[in-house]
């Protein structure tokens, strides 16, 4: 068994460490190849990481064999050669030719060292008689001579490599840092082709495992020649102007990215530029399902609404939705790949790094600026190795940086000066600007704070934000209106309970709700909580039975129970919905396993099964009587996400089909009890003024009598304007346009 690993993204390192891994671990691996430096990205691993695989290697009894074809042009030379680890590892076989430094590729003349003389005479006897020409060995034997040359070559070749590096990114491409005389740069798709009919050729980076369309190498040449490329590529670009870019990374989980990415989103639309968001990775339980039935975070798609354009998975390609307390469901541009344990994503998730690239760079083709959103912390040091979604996310998108931090929770200026000080001096760097948060009161309060921040990190604080009221939708467990006991609930004339499930997903469904001043929507986790409310929503749920295990434990059911037998309507979204049914079958193991009891609101069972309905939809609803009738007729629009199949027996004279799409029944109601696969039902104005109407006859007033008139989309309009007028006001956005960079 031959292994060829290829290293790739800039961290070449860290790739090298996950080849020491392999190395370890991988069953029957007899023989390892390796390029030192790294071929296509040019990097050479640290000495101690390629003293650890080579005693790996000599440990397990494989082979490595180290190419150093490149070696002799890198500022290092042969001190990073791996020819001194071979007196404790024999297995170890090194690699040089004469072809790269002297620029004799047609003669073929190389040579290998082993590290054991038995070895050697094993590799000899394998060898042609006539190996190598008489011509070769005249040229290797001159070549040999020649030490000046190769030393002036190399030097030469090196700086020109600096200078040419920095001309590919004026040009706006992203080039990967190189340690010796080839770059690998990203740039269009089709660029091979324009280069070619003026006669230059360069190599295809998707030739490589692990590189994608788009990732182009290029050897480094004479100052002369190098201008001609580049006077090329520059024609080439004139008339494909690449996005700019700025990252919003934050001191914790909850500092405000999201909000700020919005913000900043909306603040480009108003300044009239093509703007989009984009979050390599985001953990969440709200999700989307686009126009072409792909899911993604919520958070993306409110980034995009902000920016005035249609949400894509390219602006989330990953998307983790916690099934446990340990595991995800992982979604690749759009589509499930599977459920894997944190252990087993930690261990992966390198591998995605081409499908977050492309997504970008497909975005950057349409975009005159892409704001970045990190995740949770940059200074998370047992996740840095391998990091995809901040500073090594940054340092593959060649992205500035702004900082936040949360004044709310106190300690800002320890977090922002110990997440820059935990970070590595290049990750520090990168960082432009610090912003302070969620503050609250007179800002010249921090000014000492801020000058003392300044001087020791040295990047400039460039925006103190306040703690802004716009009504935008917040990421998950840890958005404020979740707070339990009702203590962030607007009051309003009409009591909502939303039940707080401890998988509670898409509670964003009761945002249409929560922006209309009669209702006082609540999230309730305890029989105490509940009272007796107007109308109970069970919401989505990331694992139906194990929440209703819990509803049942809590004493919830009981209670929900009890109220829907007094009259009071209960209406079940998705998950919720597969609750109020008789019955819940789990024979593949998708959520708990086995079969459960239903609450018995509804006539229905549900089947789990391993296929996913992701699914747009629209339509009226049914002509209904009874308690439901005011819903009769009424436009929808919204999505599908769930992984059960529900079958229900509307011949039941008691049963009501409330929608249906094609020969599927997307809910029924029975009664006061009510339920829908459709994730979005209330944002239709119709829908939830029905619902919220209904409500108000029960307690004898109008809608009209509590000033309901604006819908949900001008609404949430209303909000991003509000928000990027605050954050205009405080954010200094003269620096920023400086950070996002020149030439807008």
């Amino acid at each position: 068994q031959v292994e060829r690993f290829y290293l790739r993204g800039e961290n070449d390192w860290l790739a090298t460490r996950e080849l020491v891994r392999r190395a370890g671990e991988e069953p029957g691996l007899e023989m390892l190849f390796l390029c030192h430096p790294n071929n296509p990205t040019g990097r050479l691993a640290p000495a101690e990481i390629l003293k650890e695989l080579a005693h790996v290697c000599h440990e397990r009894k494989i082979t490595l064999v180290v190419d150093e074809c490149f070696l002799d042009l890198t500022r290092e030379g042969e001190a990073a050669s791996a020819l001194a680890l071979q007196g404790d590892c024999p297995e170890l076989l090194v690699l040089r030719a004469f072809t790269k430094m002297y620029a004799m590729p047609g003669l073929r003349l190389g040579w290998l060292a082993a590290g054991g003389e038995e070895t050697a005479e094993s590799i000899r006897r394998m060898l042609p008689p006539w190996n190598v020409s008489w011509p070769a060995q005249m040229a290797g034997c001159a070549a040999l001579e020649e030490q000046e040359f190769a030393r002036k070559s190399a030097d030469l070749l090196l700086e020109e490599r600096e200078w040419l590096s920095g001309q590919l990114r004026k040009l706006g491409f992203r080039v990967w840092p190189s340690d010796t005389t080839f770059l690998l740069f990203e740039g269009p798709e089709d660029l091979q082709e324009a280069c070619l009919k003026e006669g230059i050729y360069i190599r295809d980076g998707a030739s490589f495992p692990g590189l994608w369309a788009g990732t182009w190498r290029i050897g480094v040449r004479t100052r002369e020649e190098n201008l001609v490329l580049l006077e090329l590529l520059r024609e080439i670009m004139k008339e494909r102007k690449m996005a700019k870019v700025i990252m919003i990374q934050g001191t914790m989980s909850g500092a405000g990215k999201s909000l700020l990415t919005a913000g900043l989103c909306r603040i480009l639309k108003e300044d009239g530029l093509r703007v989009a968001p984009f979050k390599s990775q985001n953990m969440a339980l709200n999700s989307y399902i686009t126009a072409e039935g792909l899911e993604m975070g919520r958070a993306q798609v409110v980034q995009a609404e902000a920016a005035g354009t249609e949400p894509s998975v390219l602006m989330n390609p990953i998307l983790l939705k916690p099934t446990t307390d340990t595991g995800s469901q992982v979604i690749v541009m759009g589509k499930v790949l599977g459920n894997m344990s944190a252990r087993e994503y930690f261990a992966y998730k390198r591998k995605l790094v081409p499908v977050i690239l492309e997504a970008y760079r497909k975005l950057a083709d349409q975009y005159d600026v892409i704001v970045v959103e990190g995740a949770g912390s940059p200074a998370e040091i047992n996740l840095k190795e391998n990091d995809i979604v901040n500073m090594g996310l940054a340092r593959m998108l060649e992205a500035p940086v702004l900082l936040a931090g949360d004044i709310d929770r106190g300690g800002v200026f320890a977090q922002l000066y110990g997440t820059a000080a935990l970070l590595e001096e290049e990750e520090r760097a990168r960082i432009k600007g610090l912003v302070i948060n969620k503050f609250r009161g007179d800002k010249t309060i921090l000014e000492p704070g801020i000058a003392m921040l300044e001087e020791k990190t040295r990047i400039p604080v460039v925006g103190v934000v306040p703690m802004i009221q716009a009504d935008i939708e917040e990421e998950d467990s840890i958005s404020e209106r979740l707070r339990e006991d009702g203590e962030k609930a607007k009051p309003g004339i009409l009591d909502i309970a939303v039940i707080r499930l401890p998988r509670i997903s898409n509670y964003t469904d009761m945002a249409p709700l929560e922006s209309r001043p009669c209702a006082g929507v609540r999230y309730v986790s305890g029989a105490r909580q509940l009272k007796e409310p107007d109308l109970v929503i069970l919401p989505g749920s990331k694992n139906t039975m194990e929440d209703l295990r819990w509803l049942r434990m809590s004493g919830l059911e009981a209670s929900i129970l009890k109220l829907a037998g007094k009259g009071v309507p209960v209406f079940g979204i998705c998950g919720g919905y597969q609750m109020m049914g008789e019955e819940l079958e789990d024979p593949c193991g998708v959520e708990a396993g086995g079969s459960m009891r239903g609450m018995g609101l509804l006539p229905m069972r549900t089947v789990f099964g391993r296929s996913k309905v992701t699914t747009r939809t629209d339509g009226q609803t049914e002509q209904l009587e009874g308690f439901w009738k005011a819903l009769s007729g009424r436009s929808y629009e919204g999505y599908e996400i769930h992984m059960g199949d529900t079958e229900t027996s509307p011949e039941l004279a008691e049963v009501q089909v409330m929608a249906r799409r094609g020969d599927r029944v997307l809910g029924i109601c029975r009664g006061n009890a009510a339920g829908t696969y459709i994730h979005g039902i209330f944002d239709s104005r119709e829908m939830s003024d029905a619902i919220l109407e209904k409500l108000a006859a029960a307690k004898g007033i109008t809608l009209e009598a509590v000033g309901e008139g604006t819908d949900f989309r001008t609404y949430k309009e209303s909000q991003y304007r509000l928000l990027a007028k605050e954050l205009r006001a405080s954010l200094d956005m003269e620096a920023v346009y400086r950070i996002i960079g020149e030439g807008l």
